[in-house]
């Protein structure tokens, strides 16, 4: 939610948290991400938790780009 070009939030997320998702436009699901989950449970859990802190990072500065 709040995050409609996955493509964009694809390349912010993996320069500023270190984890890589793939953008929904490329499955046709704009506005979603895919994650793979075959590692570690300790890495999994490690990515999960840096994949929701960019979300709201990520929502954070957009908001605040479009208040001016």
């Amino acid at each position: 939610v709040g995050i409609d070009d996955s493509a964009a939030f694809a390349r912010w997320l993996a320069d500023r948290a270190g984890v890589a998702v793939a953008p929904g436009e490329y499955f046709g699901a704009p506005g979603h991400v895919r994650i793979g989950f075959a590692c570690e449970a300790d890495v999994l859990d490690q990515g999960l938790r840096r994949l929701g802190e960019g979300m709201r990072d990520y929502r954070g500065t957009a908001r605040r780009s479009a208040a001016g």
